[in-house]
């Protein structure tokens, strides 16, 4: 049997098998891990491997809609029904908290920065963050609610 790898996160492995369905199945150190958690509700913390049918929810729900993806897959020559090859053409531009990776392949340079880390320097939106923080400061403590505010009177 041909597997067709593909990594999540860099730590769960999603296949597609033979007959061209997925598969997906928790590696064995996330099961193990203290701090881990479910990529879903319904893809519970197990051993077992998940079929097409019980996964399929989840990772077609990652991708774009029907509409989107009709082009897409028209665009990539690929049928808009195999979520497999969608999720490794596109799987590392998806609006998700998880990251698909084709087995071999290196995570786009960007990553997740802590907020805290963030300083807008100068530009049109540290102009804008100037403007609503003078804007609060200069606003009646009528307009905001007291229990965020020390507001004289």
């Amino acid at each position: 049997m041909a597997w067709l790898p593909m990594t999540i996160n860099s730590v769960w492995p999603l296949v597609q098998n033979d007959h061209g369905h997925m598969v997906f199945a928790y590696a064995k150190s996330w099961l193990t891990d203290a701090t881990a958690i479910p990529l879903s509700q319904s893809l519970a913390l197990t051993k077992k491997h998940f079929t097409r049918n019980d996964c399929r929810g989840f990772f077609a729900g990652i991708l774009p809609d029907e509409s989107k993806r009709e082009i897409i897959a028209r665009n990539l020559g690929i049928s808009v029904r195999n979520d497999f090859a969608m999720l490794e053409r596109i799987g590392v531009e998806c609006a998700a908290a998880v990251t698909f990776i084709a087995e071999g392949g290196e995570p786009s340079g960007a990553l997740p920065l802590p907020l805290a880390d963030v300083r807008l320097t100068g530009g049109p939106l540290k102009h804008a963050q100037e403007l609503d923080a003078a804007y609060l400061l200069s606003a009646s403590c009528r307009l905001i609610p007291q229990d965020l505010t020390r507001c004289s009177k």
